[in-house]
């Protein structure tokens, strides 16, 4: 990992760990722990940024892809532990920077999930007796992809639900929640996505019991059992859904690896990196918010007419 990226997820951790007791202190009033989970919820997102950063290195691609997936997935059960947590103080609470948080590390699993079973070098590394453990590894990650699929659908339709009754008023993030026709997309999408996902947890935990002789017999079977698709689905997937709650915790572009502020709050803050449009999504700097808005225009349309309603 290079040094800044590792020195910067180390101050993020130890950050998250001051905030979580404030999070877990019995006794807390509502405030103080929403306030907490704000502070982890940028902390969380400097984490989940930091392996993205390193992921864009072709060695790491090639090389330590189900390494990247799994330190995204402990980002984001911290992420669902934290909104459990803020939710138990105030069931009301905003779903929205939670589920985009989420998405976005289901987004950069599925790239890391696909440079796993797609790279030649990857199956050579797990030849020599580590083939059992690696894949028992990738099977429980892609339960877990399947869990967090069905969470992110459930929390989307609640978040669409709540933006739809209150518009643009009582909803403390803006979000006005996807439309009933972006709604019916993504459930498609969640469907063949989790059959997907659930063959393949099925077919590695029977595999993973059997001999195997080369890493050229793994790279075959890997990519047989885990069809490329259901990497690209997963990625996709969480692409789409980040795109329906544009939010002001954090850089709305998915793939920004911006690492200049410990805290991703404090990197998107100021006036002259929020959407002159929606007036919600929030941006690094001028370089990613250009990228994003072929992404970001058709939830930056919808909540323009919400708000002029």
């Amino acid at each position: 990992m290079p040094d800044p990226a590792r020195s910067r997820a180390a101050a993020a951790a130890a950050e998250a760990a001051t905030a979580a007791v404030k999070l877990a202190k019995a006794g807390a009033p509502p405030a103080q722990i929403a306030a907490a989970a704000i502070e982890l919820h940028g902390l969380l997102t400097t984490c989940g940024k930091c392996a993205a950063h390193v992921f864009q290195s072709p060695a790491m691609q090639e090389n330590f892809g189900l390494e990247v997936a799994t330190t995204v997935n402990t980002t984001r059960a911290a992420a669902k532990a934290v909104f459990s947590k803020l939710r138990e103080a105030d069931p009301a609470a905003d779903a929205a920077p939670w589920v985009a948080l989420v998405a976005r590390c289901m987004q950069l699993s599925g790239a890391a999930l696909a440079a796993t079973v797609l790279t030649p070098d990857s199956a050579e590394l797990q030849e020599n007796n580590q083939r059992p453990p690696v894949m028992q590894d990738l099977s429980h990650i892609l339960q877990t992809e399947l869990d967090d699929v069905e969470w992110l659908v459930q929390h989307m339709q609640a978040v669409s639900s709540s933006g739809s009754s209150s518009a643009s008023s009582s909803s403390s993030s803006g979000v006005t929640g996807a439309t009933a026709k972006e709604l019916q997309q993504l459930q498609e999408q969640q469907e063949e996505l989790e059959l997907g996902l659930w063959k393949a947890v099925k077919a590695l935990q029977t595999w993973s019991n059997t001999p195997v002789v080369t890493a050229a017999d793994l790279l075959q079977e890997a990519r047989r059992e885990v069809k490329p698709a259901v990497a690209q689905q997963l990625e996709a997937f969480g692409a789409a859904v980040a795109a329906q709650v544009p939010m002001k915790l954090c850089c709305n572009r998915p793939g920004c690896s911006n690492l200049e502020q410990l805290s991703e709050s404090a990197l998107v803050g100021g006036k002259g990196n929020i959407c002159s449009g929606c007036k919600l999504a929030r941006y690094c700097g001028k370089d990613c918010q250009v990228q994003h808005w072929k992404q970001h225009k058709t939830a930056c349309k919808r909540m323009q007419a919400a708000q002029t309603r």
